[in-house]
């Protein structure tokens, strides 16, 4: 395990001091895209956007943020991420990648306390410490371990609530485990409550900005799909079934894409739903 925490503090070490770090050469966005902290710099331009009262969506020049992907997340963020502008980008930059370190000592803590099989303990720890995505999410200053940590958190902790609803807010993708809770009871007024919360911070603000809007919905749920190997995921499978199969009818109605991808979620929560059903049923037998 000692061998497994050093190969991590090297490889963290490493994204953080050197332009082609360890992990350089195993992703797409590591070798072809933007350099450390390109998804972290969004929210810091946002951020101070947001500080000179203008859209957080805004690309553009502001005399301190360095190279940016598109704001993409929700507008509470842009407003939290305030703080952090009083930082200078890199300095904000390394505060968060130890934000993350924190958040995955604290994962291996609860993992070390709640695993009693010593084979599935290990095989966990070391799973978390030596996790590719986790690097990448590192590299990047993504916000996915971030958003998941919390979203576990908050569905067994004391303190879940809130935990879980910084979850939401923070991304709401961390939603898509409703389905998996909503046979117990315990969690539905947290699940409603992070609705609350997510609709309270973001419905208003978005008919005050409707053009912000138009914005967060297209770039979320109307972007079209880039086909490189750095967008695996299931519009990307799409993508390349698309092409080539040569179907026409996709090309020219690419909307019927983005309703086959909602009935596979549709039929995706159905089916962790019911799993999550049949698991309770024979937990409590």
């Amino acid at each position: 395990m000692a061998v497994l925490a050093a190969i991590h503090v090297a490889i963290v070490s490493s994204i953080l001091v050197e332009e082609r770090s360890l992990i350089w050469p195993l992703h797409n966005n590591t070798i072809h895209r933007y350099g450390r902290g390109a998804d972290f710099y969004a929210v810091y331009l946002a951020g101070v956007n947001t500080r000179r009262r203008i859209s957080p969506y805004m690309r553009n020049d502001d005399g301190v943020t360095p190279y940016y992907y598109s704001f993409r997340y929700l507008p509470i963020v842009a407003q939290a991420a305030q703080a952090l502008t009083y930082l200078s980008p890199g300095t904000a930059y390394l505060l968060w990648i130890l934000i993350l370190e924190g958040l995955l000592v604290l994962f291996l803590f609860i993992v070390w306390r709640g695993i009693s099989d010593m084979r599935y303990h290990l095989a966990t720890v070391a799973l978390l410490l030596v996790n590719s995505p986790y690097f990448l999410d590192l590299h990047m200053g993504q916000f996915t371990f971030a958003a998941v940590a919390l979203c576990y958190r908050g569905l067994i902790l004391p303190a879940g609530l809130l935990l879980f609803t910084l979850s939401v807010l923070l991304k709401p993708l961390s939603l898509v485990v409703l389905p998996a809770i909503v046979r117990e009871r315990r969690y539905w007024f947290t699940g409603l409550f992070a609705i609350a919360c997510l609709l309270l911070v973001s419905v208003p603000y978005f008919m005050h900005h409707p053009e912000q809007w138009n914005f967060f919905f297209g770039i979320n749920f109307l972007s079209g799909i880039g086909v490189h190997t750095g967008n695996y995921g299931f519009p990307y499978l799409m993508g390349l079934l698309v092409i080539d199969a040569d179907i026409a009818l996709l090309y020219q109605h690419w909307g019927l894409m983005r309703v086959s991808r909602l009935l596979v979620l549709a039929a995706t929560a159905l089916l962790v739903f019911h799993c999550f059903n049949n698991f309770s049923a024979r937990s409590a037998s």
